[in-house]
């Protein structure tokens, strides 16, 4: 079973990953986790705008794009596969929900939350001014957007591209966990 956590900045995500991989007992990948793995695996050089989560340069994209635009699209699915040996396992941002979409055994979510909160979090996180955090909150999302497009084509947070998308911040983390849980439940009695 894999579990993807696609998330808007200040969603509580690699929180609710962590969580949700100490309750079931498989591993957990965020980026810190992802980076350090593929380095050691001597992966991380043949990827490292993909694990560092960095759109490839705006300025080179349309050329890239027309160029190579299977090729980025295989990246996911290849490094993510060099990375976890496809185990047990949630995986946070990465593209990860595209990677794995050929697996009956996925559950892709989406956190997102309304944007006062997140930056009000993020500056609390941080200990930074909300002008300061207001600043990392859009620059993160935009980046994660361009991610997301530039290696798989799909729109980062559309729902059509998840199982579930919850609202962190009306639910809170603890019912967010229980809600992903509840989903995990039923796949695995579903097995």
């Amino acid at each position: 079973m894999i579990i993807t956590i696609a998330r808007e900045c200040g969603c509580s995500g690699d929180e609710i990953g962590e969580a949700i991989s100490e309750k079931y007992g498989i591993a957990f990948y965020n980026k810190e986790i992802l980076i350090h793995s593929a380095q050691d695996r001597g992966i991380y050089n043949r990827y490292p705008d993909f694990f560092a989560e960095n759109p490839e340069n705006s300025l080179l994209r349309p050329v890239s794009m027309d160029d190579n635009v299977e090729l980025a699209r295989q990246t996911p699915k290849k490094a993510l596969n060099e990375v976890i040996e496809v185990h047990d396992c949630v995986i946070i941002g990465r593209c990860a929900n595209s990677a794995f979409s050929d697996r009956k055994d996925l559950l892709r979510v989406f956190l997102c939350g309304d944007k006062s909160q997140r930056i009000k979090k993020t500056a609390d996180k941080y200990s930074i001014s909300e002008e300061k955090a207001t600043e990392i909150v859009e620059k993160t999302d935009e980046r994660r957007k361009d991610f997301q497009t530039y290696y798989t084509g799909e729109d980062w947070g559309y729902a059509g591209n998840y199982d579930i998308c919850l609202n962190e911040s009306v639910l809170g983390t603890e019912k967010t966990i229980e809600v992903i849980c509840h989903f995990v439940d039923d796949m695995i009695r579903n097995d």
